[in-house]
């Protein structure tokens, strides 16, 4: 699913560029991926935290132990 969202941010931000052709477009972004890829990164570690999260509330929750 997440792969949709990508494809369809890509499309929508190529529709609204000036970008000729969308290898003119990437190499517009081109300088903004390392920041992309870094909020991305830490948001996905925030993301593998919560769940980690919980999942040790729930097994809480099922054997009674905290």
């Amino acid at each position: 699913m997440s792969e949709v969202i990508d494809f369809l941010a890509v499309l929508v931000g190529y529709a609204i560029s000036s970008a000729c052709t969308l290898e003119a477009f990437y190499a517009h972004l081109y300088p903004f991926a390392h920041e992309l890829r870094n909020e991305l990164v830490e948001e996905l570690s925030v993301e593998k935290e919560m769940t980690n999260h919980l999942k040790l509330d729930r097994m809480h929750m099922r054997t009674g132990c905290y």
